[in-house]
C-alpha cells in the first residue's frame, strides 16, 4: 500500500501518501470518505493556486495544497505540492521530497510531531518546519540582496539590473510559498476553536514564524522596489545627460556647419576663395562664433553640469 502510517504516542497517526491506486482510494472511503473527496477534488484543481479550506464538521476538518521547497532553480519546471487533510485523530500528507528543503530531515520531523497532542497540532508543527525552511531560503536570499546593493553602489549597469530582476523573481518563488501558510493560519479558526489554537505551541509557534515571514517579505519587497526606482532613475539621468550633451555639442558646431555648407557650393565668385589668407580668416571665424554659441549657451544656463566633471566615486556616470 502506497500509504505509510506513523503512530503517535498521544494516540493520533500521520498518514503519508503516495500515488493512490483507484482500489486503495475505495478502501479509505470507508473510515475517510471526507478526505478521499477533498483528494480528488484537489486533484482536479493541480493548475490552479494553492487551495486551502475549512470544514465545520464534528471538531472540524482543514484540508488544501501549497507549494514548498527551497531555493528555487531555472532547471525546475515544477513546483512541489504538499496536499492535507486533518480531522479528528488523522493527517494525511503527500510524500515531502526532503532533499529539496534545506534543514528539514525526516527524522527530525517525526520528532517534532511525536510531542504533539493532536493531529491538528501535529499539522501546525510541521508547517512550522516548512516555515524554517523559508527561512533559512530568505537567509541566502538576504546575502544576496546585499551583494548586490554594494555592486550597484560601485558600478551600476545592465548585468546588475538582470540580477535585481532575479532577485525579485526569486522573492515571487517565497511569495507563493509564504503567503499560502499565512492563509492557513486564518482558515483553521473558521475550522477549530480559536481557545483550542491558542494553546497549541505548534500553531502559536508557527504563526510566530509565518509573522516574521511577512515582515521579512514586506522589507524585501520593498528594498527590491527601491533599487528598481533608483535603476531607472540613474538610467534616466544618464539618458538626459546624453542628450543634453550632443544638444549642446551640435548647437556649438552650428557655425562650422554653416560655413562648410556655404563654402561648399559650386559658385564661381565665392568671397575670399582667392584670397591668400582666407582659409585663416574663416577658420578664425568659425571659432569666434562657435566660442560666442558656447558663452552664449553657458550664461542661459543650459549647459548644465556638462563641464564640471562628475566625481571620482559618483554613483551616476
Amino acid at each position: 500500500m502506497t500509504i505509510r502510517q506513523i503512530s503517535m504516542p498521544q494516540g493520533w497517526t500521520w498518514h503519508v501518501c503516495g500515488e493512490l491506486t483507484p482500489m486503495e482510494r475505495e478502501e479509505l472511503r470507508v473510515d475517510h470518505p471526507h478526505f478521499v473527496y477533498c483528494l480528488q477534488q484537489d486533484d482536479l484543481q493541480r493548475q490552479q493556486s494553492p487551495r486551502i479550506r475549512s470544514q465545520e464538521e464534528g471538531n472540524g476538518a482543514l484540508y488544501g495544497s501549497l507549494l514548498y521547497g527551497g531555493i528555487p532553480s531555472r532547471k525546475e519546471t515544477r513546483d512541489d505540492r504538499l496536499f492535507f487533510y486533518v480531522n479528528g485523530g488523522h493527517l494525511f500528507t503527500s510524500r515531502l521530497h526532503y532533499e529539496k528543503m534545506d534543514g528539514l530531515e525526516e527524522s527530525e520531523l517525526i520528532k517534532r510531531l511525536q510531542r504533539c497532542n493532536t493531529a491538528v497540532e501535529g499539522l501546525f508543527a510541521l508547517l512550522g518546519e516548512l516555515a524554517i525552511v523559508c527561512l533559512n531560503g530568505l537567509d541566502l536570499f538576504a546575502e544576496q540582496l546585499t551583494g548586490l546593493e554594494q555592486e550597484m553602489r560601485e558600478f551600476n549597469n545592465s548585468q546588475l539590473l538582470d540580477q535585481l530582476i532575479e532577485r525579485q523573481y526569486d522573492l515571487v518563488h517565497w511569495q507563493h510559498r509564504i503567503v499560502p501558510l499565512e492563509e492557513l493560519l486564518i482558515a483553521a479558526k473558521e475550522a477549530f476553536l480559536r481557545e483550542q489554537l491558542e494553546q497549541m505551541d505548534g500553531y502559536v509557534t508557527t504563526a510566530l514564524r509565518v509573522e516574521r515571514l511577512m515582515m521579512r517579505l514586506d522589507r524585501y519587497n520593498d528594498e527590491v522596489r527601491s533599487l528598481l526606482a533608483m535603476d531607472e532613475n540613474i538610467a534616466s539621468y544618464r539618458g538626459n545627460e546624453i542628450m543634453k550633451t550632443l544638444t549642446v555639442f551640435t548647437v556649438i558646431c552650428t557655425p562650422a556647419t554653416v560655413f562648410a555648407a556655404l563654402w561648399g557650393m559650386n559658385f564661381e565668385n565665392l568671397p575670399g576663395v582667392k584670397n591668400p589668407v582666407g582659409y585663416i580668416v574663416l577658420g578664425i571665424l568659425i571659432i569666434l562664433l562657435s566660442g560666442l554659441m558656447y558663452g552664449w549657451l553657458r550664461w542661459k544656463g543650459w549647459t548644465g553640469d556638462l563641464i564640471r566633471g562628475k566625481k571620482k566615486n559618483s554613483n551616476i556616470v
